[in-house]
């Protein structure tokens, strides 16, 4: 696949495009919570992510296709009441409630309904790190048919450039706690460093960090 990246701020972005990353999102994390909620959530959160002075959206298209997405958040210890305020999360809890009991069924049903903790009060990770507030990537993904092209690579570059310039000299992104996955050792390659481990949902995850210099690469 020749890739001809295009990089585009939220504020060229269509309904459509908007559209289009709610169905991507509910592809590449149908287990996340946005997904639970619906697509018409999904687009409305990514909405609000285009528009808040507290996130940043990373968008790459090849021609008219979105094939990378990234989400940075400055604050994210306020982006669930932020949502709370300003999206209708609320009145679509039991649309996500049903849907979590149908996807995962009642012997994982209290699992799941922990993770609403995230939205309608502060995050359940009260780990020490967390209490620093650093900044975090909520979530970075390439379309399979682009990927190892080089292009989550630009796309941390384009945070870190974002963060340095707001004066961070850190921030943090949450996966899996398994080093055979992907995106462990793509992090790894890219300069992050274990901070700590913790439980979500019954799965280990990991908290990585990276500190930014001016040269940073």
């Amino acid at each position: 696949m020749q890739i001809t990246l295009r990089t585009l701020k939220p504020e060229k972005l269509t309904q459509h495009d908007y559209s289009e990353l709610a169905k991507l999102h509910m592809s590449y994390f149908p287990e996340s919570l946005i997904s639970f909620f619906g697509q018409k959530y999904a687009q409305q959160f990514y909405q609000y992510i285009g528009k808040s002075p507290f996130e940043f959206l990373l968008i790459n298209k090849n021609q008219e296709e979105i094939i990378a997405v990234c989400v940075l958040s400055i604050s994210p210890q306020t982006l669930s009441r932020r949502l709370i305020l300003h999206t209708s999360l609320l009145v679509n809890i039991p649309f996500a409630l049903y849907n979590i009991v149908s996807h995962f069924r009642t012997q994982l049903f209290m699992k799941c309904i922990s993770s609403f903790n995230f939205y309608i009060s502060q995050r359940r990770e009260k780990t020490l790190t967390e209490k620093n507030s650093d900044p975090e990537i909520m979530h970075i993904f390439t379309d399979v048919k682009a990927r190892n092209q080089g292009i989550g690579t630009l796309m941390l570059e384009n945070c870190e450039t974002i963060l340095m310039n707001k004066g961070f000299n850190r921030y943090i992104i949450k996966t899996w706690d398994d080093e055979a996955k992907p995106a462990v050792k793509f992090y790894t390659q890219k300069g992050f460093i274990l901070r700590n481990r913790f439980w979500r949902n019954g799965i280990s995850m990991r908290m990585m960090e990276k500190v930014l210099t001016s040269t940073c690469e």
